[in-house]
């Protein structure tokens, strides 16, 4: 595989394209084999929260990686029994995408270094235990791509939240 620096990231020739962004998201999670969550006791919702479709300019298919890399993070990560909580919503220019696990956390001093490329919380590098570090610097130069916005915090439920927003497609255009 390619690791490709953010300025240099490929997006299909076919991008931009309008897509429902809630609706590719929601296709994601049925994707994503959520038996497994259901198999490891982790409970996953979906709240969304929107007057109108999540129209944005976007390659599909960098954003069906962008989630499923994502989703299995939490699955992975999650203990169980857990929680994976997903909201869509939006505010003026932009749709956000909230995703919030149950424990165990990310150390707070650690937050800021996720997305470096080959960074581990657990530094072991066990590939047992976790990928390569690889998965949320992908994640980091998709939402990049699409001038989008990427935040990590800590969850209300114990874990990891993130928070991906993306502008709206406008209208006039």
């Amino acid at each position: 595989s390619c690791l490709y620096p953010i300025r240099q990231f490929p997006l299909q020739r076919k991008w931009p394209f309008s897509i429902a962004a809630d609706h590719l998201l929601q296709n994601c999670t049925y994707e994503l084999n959520l038996s497994l969550f259901i198999r490891e006791n982790i409970d996953f919702t979906y709240d969304r929260k929107l007057a109108t479709p999540a129209i944005i300019w976007a390659d599909s298919e960098r954003l069906k990686q962008l989630f499923t890399n994502i989703f299995e993070n939490s699955r992975r990560y999650t203990h169980s029994p857990g929680t994976v909580h997903l909201m869509l919503s939006e505010v003026q220019d932009s749709f956000i995408i909230q995703i919030q696990d149950s424990a165990p956390g990310v150390p707070t001093e650690a937050l800021e270094r996720l997305t470096e490329r080959l960074f581990r919380v657990d530094a072991s590098r066990n590939r047992n235990s976790g990928g390569a570090g690889l998965g949320l610097n992908l994640v980091s130069a998709i939402v990049k791509a699409h001038n989008g916005y990427l935040k990590f915090s800590e969850s209300h439920l114990g874990g990891l939240c993130i928070i991906i927003t993306f502008p709206k497609l406008r209208q006039d255009i």
